[in-house]
């Protein structure tokens, strides 16, 4: 738990122990996405578009992330934080998603599947793009802000 202490973060410390400063992520994010799914070429932008809440359980070594919409639900099976060059921070992470109605399961566009997301970490912002597999072959952008 010292990680998320940030009074306890010495940098000097931390780059000889190979540790990092990272982002805390913990709690509930409300998460707004648009959609490829339908898609409005003349004027270049998504028309399909949803809102929906995060669950974000992370510890020095993890992260995992679950995710609630109103037609279905999404788990990651992978997840990583990651620092660029210039020190800003983002998440990326692999998901499942399985929808919550039946007849959505047994649809071929719309039952489950697997994905990937990445997230730059902006304050209590986090900002980037999805895309789903070869099955659903949607994706779209996502912005989450921290409740």
């Amino acid at each position: 738990l010292l990680w998320k202490q940030k009074q306890f973060f010495i940098p000097q410390f931390a780059k000889l122990a190979g540790l990092h400063d990272y982002p805390n992520l913990n709690g509930k994010w409300k998460a707004e996405y648009s959609s490829s799914y339908k898609y409005d070429n003349q004027n270049d932008r998504y028309i399909t578009t949803g809102n929906g809440e995060i669950s974000i359980k992370q510890s020095y070594s993890s992260v995992f992330i679950t995710v609630q919409f109103s037609e279905s639900y999404s788990e990651s099976f992978v997840a990583t934080l990651k620092q660029k060059e210039s020190g800003s921070w983002f998440l990326i992470y692999g998901f499942r998603n399985r929808p919550k109605s039946e007849k959505l399961q047994n649809s071929p566009s719309g039952g489950m599947h697997e994905g990937f997301c990445y997230l730059e970490i902006m304050d209590s912002k986090l900002e980037g793009y999805y895309t789903n597999d070869e099955n659903r072959k949607t994706r779209g952008r996502m912005v989450l802000t921290k409740q």
